[in-house]
């Protein structure tokens, strides 16, 4: 339509120019006026409203509240502008105004479903939360919750999805049309529709099953820990969802006559799935062989190992991906699963004893009656040896003049093994040069 500036008669006084412009701008000055006095309200309400949260809302409730309120108040401001541009600029006047009016008022009401759809769905999540919270050990209360409002939040996004597009579509059509048209659509493609509503329904209900059987696993395993139970389950979770959500949009474009198309987007998402895994490869690594390591359970939370690169550390978390552990030196380190895997590990937790072992070499020419009795003296009064299983010292072999000795001893904390492995060879020195000895220490 075509809109121009029209005269405008300007005498103050004229009852003529107050009703047709005077009273329609005081109108929208009033509407600005009281938008500004609403939002200032609501922002200055908002942050304490957040700081008291009640059954139906909390801050994520509010947060979003205000940014819908936001969205309302500009739309209606919009609106009421150009309700009073069109009067003032007889716009009115325009052959196409009625038309172009009718669909700003449609899109406004697109807008308003869409803001009262999402508060909604969050007011029903906040209801779900609380409940939960609130149920404390009652496991059913929650459960059945958690269903009522999601299959709630459901009706709603498909309710609100079809008013939506029946709106839009009627802003270039006749609603008879839509109905008519949308009734052919739906004989025509009824096994296709039928078969798409149980792909959704399928999909729904393996998830649910699958989480329900998971969580039953979760406090039941000794194995595996709840975050990988957890991780195992949004894996398969996510799974279904792709696989199902593939095959409902090949069987939408299926029913558009556009398979090509469908076909297509199935293909490249699958291609982007499979670079995804191929770029993670070090992470699948590490995923299978956590796997492994709760499946073989050479050592639990807790225990005190010794794993890469002879690092001794007490195990602090399992995980599918990294074992957390914390070293000597109170250093917490994530050692990555498939590293552990590839060296020998050594858990000290599970037998009473530990052995430490440390070779010397003693001249050939002393008789091993007295270098037995040498190292007995001096490992006699190291604090932490203990006195059963007694120390073994074994002669291994001659390495030209020397003869090349195995001194074993044990220990019940393993924590101690530097000092006691320390105290063993400053005594050894101190005894063997008392008697005028000479020993090499390998």
């Amino acid at each position: 339509m075509v809109l121009g500036l029209p005269p405008l008669p300007l005498e103050v006084g004229d009852a003529q120019w107050m009703n047709s412009y005077g009273w329609p701008i005081l109108a929208l000055v009033g509407v600005f006026t009281l938008s500004l006095y609403l939002w200032s309200y609501l922002s200055k309400n908002f942050e304490i409203w957040k700081a008291h949260e009640g059954r139906y809302f909390d801050s994520e409730v509010l947060d979003s509240s205000r940014r819908m309120a936001l969205i309302f108040i500009v739309s209606l401001l919009a609106i009421s502008t150009y309700a009073v541009a069109s009067i003032v600029l007889r716009w009115t006047d325009a052959p196409s105004w009625s038309g172009a009016t009718i669909g700003i008022f449609k899109v406004f009401t697109i807008v308003i479903i869409i803001l009262v759809a999402q508060l909604m769905v969050l007011v029903l999540n906040r209801i779900a939360r609380r409940s939960r919270a609130n149920a404390g050990s009652h496991k059913a209360m929650p459960s059945a919750m958690e269903f009522s409002t999601l299959l709630l939040s459901y009706i709603i996004y498909i309710g609100s999805i079809v008013m939506v597009l029946l709106i839009a579509v009627s802003i270039f059509m006749s609603l008879d049309e839509v109905f008519k048209d949308l009734g052919a659509f739906l004989t025509a493609n009824e096994p296709n529709i039928i078969v798409t509503l149980a792909i959704v329904m399928g999909t729904y209900l393996a998830i649910k099953v699958e989480t329900t059987i998971l969580e039953d696993i979760k406090f039941r395993s000794k194995k595996f820990n709840p975050q990988v139970i957890d991780l195992m389950s949004g894996t398969i979770r996510y799974a279904l969802m792709i696989i199902g959500s593939l095959i409902v949009v090949f069987n939408i474009f299926l029913m558009l006559e556009m398979e090509t198309v469908g076909v297509l987007i199935v293909v490249v998402v699958l291609i982007f799935i499979c670079m995804g895994m191929a770029l993670s490869y070090s992470t699948l690594q590490n995923i299978v062989s956590g796997l492994a390591l709760m499946d073989t359970s050479p050592f639990e939370v807790g225990d005190r190992i010794r794993i890469v690169e002879g690092m001794m550390c007490d195990v602090i978390d399992k995980g599918l991906v990294f074992t957390k552990v914390k070293t000597m030196e109170g250093e917490i380190v994530d050692v990555p699963n498939n590293e552990i895997l590839r060296e020998r590990i050594y858990n000290y937790s599970r037998v009473a004893n530990h052995a430490i072992s440390v070779p010397l070499k003693v001249s050939f020419e002393i008789p091993h009656e007295r270098v037995e009795s040498y190292i007995r003296e001096a490992i006699s009064n190291i604090e932490g040896v203990l006195k059963e299983p007694r120390p073994i010292i074994r002669a291994l072999e001659f390495q030209g003049p020397n003869i090349l000795y195995d001194i074993n001893v044990f220990v019940r904390d393993v924590e101690k093994e530097p000092a006691v492995r320390s105290s063993i060879i400053t005594r050894v020195q101190e005894v063997f040069q008392t008697e005028g000895h000479k020993v090499i220490v390998s």
